[in-house]
């Protein structure tokens, strides 16, 4: 057999742009490659073709695909699944079962399309990494919770079910002899996996690791080979092998490999199939679809879909009703649950392949798993914000109350400490020397790397339900917060980022939702040098009447450049603060604010400005023309290249607008060298254009230090705030007619002037 490759590239392309382009709509890559192979496939335009290797790959596809949902599904989860995540999976399959089948039967489908049409409807889409939880930032909720054990429990349903209805149609009769030889051969499957699954398989993976063999590569074939082996039982059992797949990655997560091998390996599974191969299968599955039930059928399509969404919907909810959590979230559960998606589609494909179902039913079931995913993102949100306005939103009932902090650095132990007063605290970094300095003060502290999912656990990652990443490095911090999110879904996650850090895309950071813990823009080096140093004290402030953070910060008291709050005191808990928290009566703000040296008549900031050079510009200037004066003048006064001055500026403002408010701008750059630093004051009558907005400022004070002066540059940027803040400075800056006017202005307004010889 000869690969076509022109057609198997074009297959992958097409399945790419197109699950790229649902995706980007919300909706699961999948919809997208169905879509393609339709739409580019025989039943419209005919572009790609069915050949022969495409079944193929498309076959090994599923396998892995099979192979990796079972990776993901955590038995302990399964074993320990709440009453509400049960009784919602029991009620989102089985009553849409029982419609489905009886809608089949009623339309004259025959017994085989109406068990398929009943497991299609039971089947749900919501998997462990849900996009939508994600984008309603919902994955702190209970309802977040009882939908991921149902996820787990319903798919695991679904294949038995699906089992069950394979020996079933097989036995093509009643005949009781039969289906009890059949069934008893399913049951001896599924023991037969069972024990290798929970006996065999570990005591493998004990003999792997005790001589050496513990290489990524190694244990990727080891998993190969056991999916293949439980799929050729499966098959031996009368079984399909997806089915055998399946149960293979249900135990291979359990403890075969260790936890870091193991992460790897399902990492690897999943890039090969859904990245390579399981698109190849699901765009030539829409190879199969036919248009014409559209004309023939569209009646039964419409039916399908409203009995399939309204039996989700209303089966969950009934069935939750004795947890005591309300017929109103058990909707909202339901309504989470209704999408379908990989394995109803699977199911499908191979129900058609094996000539039970039609290629008319299995074209109602490919639109309806289309048209009842599209309802997901609608019908949660509206049923989301029903719970919220009547304040019936709960968060998770998961009974998480640990933290999580990575880093041990001096603000990741002062918060340690203030978190540790509420509850189990752990501090996960890889310098021995912070850790015992942590544990010397009375706090749990471990030595490793937070990407490690052992390091995690030993920090109890299971019961954390905030993890806070707090190292210098923000691409660590990203990985950190996300590893805890996807290995152990840690509710609430935090990754530091300095304002500095651009290349951090804050589309990864929403799609995994993790909030960005800013320090009000200040580096976090430099703010625990002030703190270590001395120049910043704790601060707390009560607050008197409900009010938003951000309207919080604006308060005349608070402006303070350097007043940095943290953290949120209520009632008998301590919490991060985020940008869009309402502060209520009663709670405190923990935070940092400088120290003020009353003694000192004279700074750091008073002698820089005595020093500094003061350019008067009475045409407006542009961005290029500015930029090209101030580093001929620190050139003249530093000794560095005008073209590496120039460059640096540029490159800075790239990385965010220097403009502080709106007539103020401070562009910063920092240079080679000890003890530099170098400040140029220009006012422009007619402002200078400055970001990507083209605003202008009329007063720019131009900063260039060396790294070693970070202090001086924090004092500075404080000094000018505080200028800023306690003058009306737009005013009082555009009445200054000279130098000296100038350097008068900055010199005599009230501000904290920090002591020279401290820091």
């Amino acid at each position: 057999m000869q690969i076509d490759f022109l057609n198997l590239i074009l297959v992958l392309l097409i399945a790419w742009a197109s699950g790229a382009l649902i995706n980007r709509l919300g909706y699961p890559a999948i919809l997208g490659e169905l879509l393609a192979g339709i739409i580019f496939g025989p039943p419209i335009l005919g572009l790609i073709t069915p050949k022969d290797e495409l079944l193929i790959l498309a076959e090994v596809g599923v396998f892995l695909l099979m192979l990796y949902i079972g990776m993901e599904i955590n038995l302990r989860d399964l074993r320990k699944a709440s009453k509400e995540g049960l009784l919602a999976a029991f009620g989102g399959f089985f009553i849409p079962f029982g419609f489905g089948y009886w809608l089949g039967m009623s339309f004259g489908s025959g017994e085989a399309n109406s068990l398929f049409l009943g497991i299609a409807l039971g089947v749900t889409a919501l998997a462990t990494k849900s996009r939508i939880l994600v984008d309603l930032k919902l994955l702190g909720t209970r309802i977040a919770h009882v939908m991921l054990v149902s996820a787990f429990v319903t798919d695991t349903i679904a294949l038995v079910v699906f089992a069950g209805i394979i020996a079933y149609v097989k036995t093509n009769s009643f005949d009781l002899l039969k289906i009890t030889f059949v069934f008893g051969k399913a049951i001896l499957f599924f023991g037969g996996a069972s024990f290798i699954g929970l006996k065999i398989l570990p005591l493998i993976g004990k003999q792997l690791s005790k001589i050496g063999l513990t290489h990524r590569s190694t244990n990727f074939t080891v998993v190969l080979l056991v999916g293949l082996l439980f799929a050729e039982m499966a098959e031996l059992a009368g079984l399909h092998s997806i089915l055998g797949a399946f149960f293979a990655g249900l135990f291979l997560r359990e403890g075969v490999m260790e936890k870091k091998i193991s992460h790897d390996v399902s990492n690897l599974v999943h890039n090969l199939s859904l990245g390579f191969l399981a698109p190849i299968f699901f765009v030539t599955a829409g190879f199969n679809v036919s248009l014409s039930v559209f004309q023939t059928d569209l009646v039964f399509l419409i039916v399908i879909t409203v009995v399939a969404t309204f039996s989700k919907i209303i089966g969950t909810a009934i069935f939750y009703l004795p947890t005591g959590n309300g017929w109103r979230e058990g909707i909202t559960i339901g309504s989470g649950m209704n999408g379908r998606g990989a394995v109803e589609i699977i199911i499908a494909q191979i129900g058609l392949g094996l000539g039970i179902i039609t290629q008319e039913i299995f074209s109602i079931l490919v639109f309806m798993a289309f048209f009842t995913t599209a309802t997901v993102p609608v019908f949660l949100k509206w049923a989301v914000d029903w719970l919220k306005n009547r304040n019936e939103l709960v968060f998770s009932s998961d009974k998480r109350e640990g933290t999580i902090i990575v880093g041990a650095s001096p603000l990741g132990i002062i918060l340690a400490k203030k978190f540790a007063e509420f509850g189990n605290v752990f501090l996960i970094d890889t310098s021995e020397e912070h850790c015992e300095i942590a544990k010397r003060v009375g706090l749990n502290s471990i030595c490793g790397n937070a990407l490690d999912e052992d390091i995690l656990s030993k920090a109890d990652a299971e019961n954390a339900q905030l993890l806070i990443s707090l190292t210098s490095n923000a691409k660590v911090n990203v990985l950190s917060a996300q590893f805890g999110r996807t290995a152990y879904w840690i509710p609430n996650v935090y990754a530091h980022l300095n304002v500095s850090d651009k290349k951090i895309s804050q589309k990864l950071l929403e799609e995994i939702q993790i909030e960005n813990f800013v320090l009000r823009s200040i580096d976090l080096n430099e703010f625990e040098n002030l703190i270590q140093t001395g120049m910043l004290a704790e601060k707390e402030i009560k607050i008197e009447k409900n009010i938003d953070l951000q309207t919080f910060l604006l308060l005349p008291d608070i402006q303070d450049f350097l007043f940095v709050p943290i953290g949120l005191k209520r009632k008998d808990s301590f919490t991060l603060l985020s940008q869009n928290d309402n502060l209520e009566t009663g709670d405190i703000i923990f935070g940092y604010s400088p120290t003020v040296v009353k003694s000192v008549k004279e700074d750091e900031f008073s002698q820089l400005v005595k020093d500094s050079e003061i350019i008067l510009a009475k045409e407006k200037l542009d961005y290029g023309s500015f930029i090209n004066l101030i580093s001929e003048k620190f050139n003249l006064a530093l000794g560095i290249s005008v073209e590496d001055i120039r460059r640096q500026f540029i490159e800075r403002e790239k990385v965010g607008s220097t403009m502080i408010i709106p007539g103020l701008a401070i562009p910063h750059i920092f240079i080679e060298g000890d003890g530099i630093f170098k400040m140029i004051i220009v006012k422009c009558d007619e402002g200078i254009i400055i970001g990507p907005q083209n605003e202008k400022a009329y007063a720019v004070f131009a900063l260039a230090g060396s790294d070693d002066m970070r202090n001086v540059h924090l004092k500075v940027l404080a000094s000018i705030a505080q200028i800023v803040q306690n003058t009306n400075f737009d005013k009082g800056w555009k009445q200054t007619k000279n130098i000296q006017e100038i350097k008068k202005f900055l010199l005599e307004t009230d501000r904290i002037l920090f002591d020279r010889n401290n820091g």
